[in-house]
């Protein structure tokens, strides 16, 4: 019998060859422009395409939910990975992807990139994991900062947009939003 490098235990720890690790992120990146273009049956091909990768790199991806404008996961990863590296894979391929099968994209998004350059990296805990799971499968997500603070894991409190104000994702400047949110939490791309 084959053993799996990528097994999980009950304790919630993945054991590889000569190491044993819990390595989860909440990860969001926006669309360029926050246009909102990930909708209309292009979310669902968008979620398919991310968990083809997941299974293409071997990482799991543990809660996922496709917003008009943004993308939020929560991955679980080996340490080998450096998450920017996951990020550039993901949004590369995905972005690639996209305009394959619908070429409309870049016309909405003036024959640029699908993505902002810019996305924010959380590490999750224990403690914090079941309210990352809530926050992204709420059926209440919109992306709107009207949610409810007992929604927010509790790094998304450093969070704020170019007011000061708590801010989920959406805000009148949402680049100046992201950036920051990376900023506060210090790490910067």
């Amino acid at each position: 019998m084959e053993k799996d490098i990528f097994n999980t235990d009950k304790n919630k720890l993945s054991y590889g060859r000569g190491y044993v690790y819990s390595l989860q992120y909440h990860l969001v990146w926006c669309t360029k422009y926050r246009k909102k273009v990930l909708k209309n049956g292009i979310d669902t091909e968008c979620k398919e395409m991310l968990q083809n990768l997941a299974e293409e790199y071997k990482f799991q991806i543990l809660a996922m939910e496709v917003m008009p404008d943004h993308i939020h996961l929560l991955v679980d990863c080996k340490p080998q990975f450096y998450i920017s590296d996951m990020i550039k894979i993901m949004k590369g391929n995905l972005a690639r992807q996209m305009f394959l099968v619908h070429p409309e994209l870049k016309e909405e998004l003036w024959g640029g990139d699908l993505w902002n350059p810019s996305y924010c990296a959380i590490t999750v805990s224990d403690r914090s994991r079941d309210q990352v799971l809530a926050y992204i499968e709420a059926p209440n997500h919109t992306g709107d900062a009207t949610l409810p603070l007992r929604w927010l894991p509790p790094a998304t409190l450093l969070w704020t947009c170019h007011l000061g104000t708590p801010c989920v994702a959406s805000c009148s400047q949402p680049t100046s939003f992201i950036k920051y949110a990376i900023f506060s939490i210090g790490s910067e791309v």
